[in-house]
């Protein structure tokens, strides 16, 4: 006669590494692109600060090395599983993704409540110069509305990237927890299995 018993000794088949997007990849494989898209970005910024200005603006050459820091750390947390080094992205993209929503939703209110959008094309003439460079009337309702809601999608773009970007590096930061987890004595629920005692 067989006998269901348990065994403590066998590891929690449970990985919290789920799937994203329909199961087309993980989020540890969602981290490792966002962390080598930052890094590229990061490049991308930094060479074209070098080029245009080489070290005549300091506090953008400063700027572009804490970036270099930050993407780099973010990296290398990610593709070593250290979860520490993912810390910085987590405190300072979650800051950026507040900032961003918040001026997003301040632009929003002060474009619907206010006349603020005609206001600021009556006065700016930088601003008429360039829509007649482009034989635009400044003063048209349609072409002001076309331009904020060009202004309020580029936002939303960057919003959403920044929000699920952050997300997955914060999941990315407890999955790394939960598998650094050490087992402590005590209750430790078993798994079924068929042998005999």
């Amino acid at each position: 006669m067989a006998v269901c018993s348990y065994d403590t000794h066998e590891e929690d088949p449970y990985d919290d590494d789920y799937l994203l997007c329909f199961g087309l990849f993980t989020i540890t494989t969602a981290a490792k692109f966002f962390s080598c898209y930052f890094f590229v970005i990061c490049l991308l910024v930094s060479g074209l600060n070098f080029l245009a200005f080489g070290f005549d603006h300091t506090w953008f050459s400063i700027f572009c090395v804490l970036f270099t820091v930050y993407s780099i750390s973010t990296l290398y947390g990610v593709f070593l599983e250290k979860k520490l080094f993912l810390l910085p992205f987590i405190c300072i993209q979650g800051l950026f993704t507040v900032i961003v929503s918040l001026l997003t939703l301040a632009l929003s209110v002060i474009g619907v409540a206010t006349n603020a959008i005609q206001k600021h094309h009556e006065d700016s003439q930088q601003l008429r110069d360039l829509y007649y460079q482009y034989n635009l009337d400044p003063d048209d309702e349609i072409t002001q509305t076309i331009a904020a809601w060009s202004v309020l999608v580029v936002l939303l773009s960057i919003l959403g990237i920044s929000s699920f970007s952050w997300w997955v590096i914060y999941q990315t930061y407890r999955i790394y927890a939960s598998r650094d987890r050490i087992d402590r004595t005590g209750y430790c629920q078993g798994v079924p299995t068929t042998e005999h005692l």
